[in-house]
């Protein structure tokens, strides 16, 4: 069996330094491996790869639920590089065949740039790259990517005369966004003021527009918490246009992800579109876009989903707000007005959510109005 050097960690050697020696000496030999079933351990795709070949390095996806997953498996050679791509025969694993590609050279720079940002010895040094990053003009350059992809999706999928469906993603292009996505989130935390120039750039609006294009097996924690992120410290001024461009009905599809991160972070991104202080003045009228909501069947995966699906306290909350921003001012079929009531009383009664308290007496207010007086 070929050397497993998965686990190999120098003691003396810093973890950002390895990455970066890995991708000096090894990025050539890179490949991207995706449908990585849900439940595989990283020594287990380490075990069954290495007959292609010596590996060096393996990065595996974290757990997302039941939906597959992708890694990145470095090689030590052309030869081992050019032979686990061709013998494409040979690499059932887990009850799914493994896809593999080459590791594009815009994927390895992008991945690159991420795991510096992760790596690094200390915050001041994670902050001192970011910054970096900012001046090198990183935002505009993901902006103008996002845009890219997005552009060259909808020609596709108007090319397509027979169903107008969505092109398939190349195992690439999806670990791409994902990095992109988890790089927008690490330089929000790290230089919050970089949140005005995404702003500038309109990259949240692509985000949302990127993710109405992929199937919702496909989407991970890095698509939605980034967003959710996002979507916490940007201004008012850019939800209208999320809400008339199918934000909240894009969202709602991904409350039907087996992780519950994934939904959690979801409803979070719904609750915060709707959260906007001139919204909250009009607490009495209706959703302006409450019959489209109505129809997209977005009321009704919130509440199968989120009131009686999930465990989760702080997602059932944040539901209930949602809900009750839409249903403003509507009648509501009285067995979903009482478990609505119940989840939004029990919201007010818990201690550590004294940050809804606002929105909850807003809603109650909304649902307190009647449509037909």
């Amino acid at each position: 069996m070929a050397e497993n050097s998965t686990d190999c960690q120098l003691n003396s050697v810093s973890q950002e330094e390895q990455m970066r020696d890995l991708y000096q000496n090894f990025g050539q030999y890179c490949v991207v491996c995706g449908n990585v079933s849900s439940e595989t351990l990283q020594p287990e795709l380490n075990q069954f790869l290495s007959k292609f070949g010596n590996i060096k390095k393996i990065w595996l996806e974290e757990p997302n639920g039941k939906e597959l997953r992708q890694a990145l498996v470095f090689f030590s050679s052309k030869e081992e590089l050019e032979k686990v791509i061709i013998e494409s025969f040979d690499k059932d694993f887990k009850g799914y065949h493994l896809i593999i590609e080459k590791c594009s050279i815009e994927l390895r720079k992008t991945s690159e740039i991420l795991f510096n940002l992760l790596f690094e010895k200390n915050l001041s040094d994670q902050k001192k790259t970011a910054e970096n990053l900012r001046e090198e003009g990183i935002i505009k350059q993901i902006g103008d990517k996002l845009k890219q992809i997005n552009t060259e999706r909808k020609e596709a999928k108007d090319q397509d005369i027979k169903d107008h469906n969505w092109p398939t993603l190349s195992e690439n292009d999806l670990l791409l966004t994902k990095f992109i996505f988890r790089i927008i989130h690490q330089l929000i935390i790290l230089t919050p003021y970089i949140v005005k120039q995404i702003e500038q750039i309109h990259i949240l609006e692509e985000m949302i527009k990127f993710l109405g294009t992929i199937p919702v097996h496909s989407v991970n924690d890095s698509f939605t918490l980034s967003l959710a992120v996002l979507l916490e410290k940007v201004s008012d001024w850019h939800k209208p246009n999320l809400l008339k461009n199918n934000g909240l009905q894009i969202l709602s599809q991904i409350l039907t992800h087996s992780n519950l991160d994934v939904k959690s972070n979801a409803i979070r991104s719904m609750f915060n579109i709707l959260k906007q202080k001139e919204r909250n003045k009009n607490w009495g009228k209706e959703f302006p876009q409450y019959e489209q909501i109505k129809n997209d069947d977005v009321l009704n995966q919130i509440n199968q989903i989120c009131l009686h699906n999930v465990k989760s306290e702080k997602v059932k909350i944040e539901a209930a707000i949602v809900l009750g921003q839409l249903l403003r001012a509507q009648e509501i079929e009285p067995k979903f007005r009482k478990v609505l009531i119940r989840q939004l009383k029990t919201g007010l009664q818990r201690e550590n959510n004294l940050k809804y308290t606002e929105d909850l007496l807003n809603v109650f207010c909304g649902l307190a109005v009647n449509k037909h007086p």
